[in-house]
């Protein structure tokens, strides 16, 4: 596929690119070596919109280190069917993860979004994307932190072993107060490790009243309830799953299975407050 010298005036960053911010020196080493070598690999773009835009699919370094040097052009590759919005993340966040790290954030936010556009598992993106699907899991318990946390991450000041430590704990005065040491720069990466440990071998006393469970497609599925332990919720999600099943078999739409729980649990509150009380 040949290339055009399209202006740097007429292109444009992509909005929802993985990565949200390109260091400095990797820049400055990338405009040297153009100035020394040339523009040796074109940037992949979009046809041009109505504003005579072109939105770049990948090469955001390349462009940034021709406008350090004062080019006027660069030279780019227009993708014909550039509508495929799955297999232009894929590339972008393929591009990142082999030539330079995102950082945890932008990784994690990348997968979430990748997962969402292509609706599939993490184990299908993992292999769609060639990297261990441990590496995805971990990125993605990097969303659930709090948002002070998750900025400490991105910006390097708490390293995302510990922050993917700190996910897995349980929230709490515990929880918090490992946070907040993290952030003071005074957490170690093993005081970390050992309280995810404990946690992790007493999973079926910890509860909580409240669960929301943040899915692909801007949606989530909330559980609420006295005293919900890890067990509970799975029964409770595997039934759903159960009745959503033999839902669908039966022809029904999800206004009406929403209804026929309703109706169940007014029958149950209604039997319950008949009992005798003991």
């Amino acid at each position: 596929m040949s290339s055009v010298a399209l202006p740097l005036a007429v292109l444009t960053p992509d909005p929802t690119q993985p990565r949200k911010s390109v260091s400095d020196d990797k820049v400055d080493d990338l405009a040297k070596s153009i100035l020394a070598r040339g523009q040796l690999q074109p940037l992949r773009v979009k046809p041009a919109d109505a504003d005579g835009k072109h939105v770049i699919i990948s090469g955001h370094r390349r462009f940034n280190a021709l406008h350090a040097i004062g080019a006027t052009t660069a030279e780019c590759i227009v993708v014909d069917d550039p509508h495929d919005a799955a297999a232009i993340l894929a590339a972008q966040m393929t591009e990142n993860l082999h030539r330079e790290n995102l950082s945890p954030i932008e990784e994690a936010e990348g997968y979430f979004r990748y997962l969402d556009v292509r609706q599939i598992t993490a184990a299908r993106a993992a292999e769609e994307l060639q990297v261990f699907p441990a590496r995805i899991s971990r990125a993605l318990a990097l969303l659930a932190l709090p948002e002070e946390l998750r900025t400490a991450v991105h910006t390097g000041h708490v390293p995302k072993e510990t922050a993917y430590h700190l996910s897995r704990l349980p929230e709490g005065s515990e929880r918090d107060r490992l946070i907040t040491e993290a952030l003071a720069g005074s957490l170690r990466r093993d005081t970390a490790v050992r309280a995810a440990k404990v946690t992790k071998g007493s999973t079926t006393a910890v509860s909580v009243r409240r669960v929301v469970c943040r899915l692909p497609g801007n949606r989530s599925l909330t559980l609420v309830g006295p005293a919900i332990h890890l067990d509970t919720m799975i029964e409770a999600l595997e039934s759903t799953l159960k009745e959503a099943r033999k839902a669908r078999t039966q022809g029904w739409d999800v206004s009406t299975l929403a209804k026929v729980f309703k109706d169940r649990a007014a029958h149950e509150g209604t039997q319950s407050s008949d009992r005798p009380a003991t």
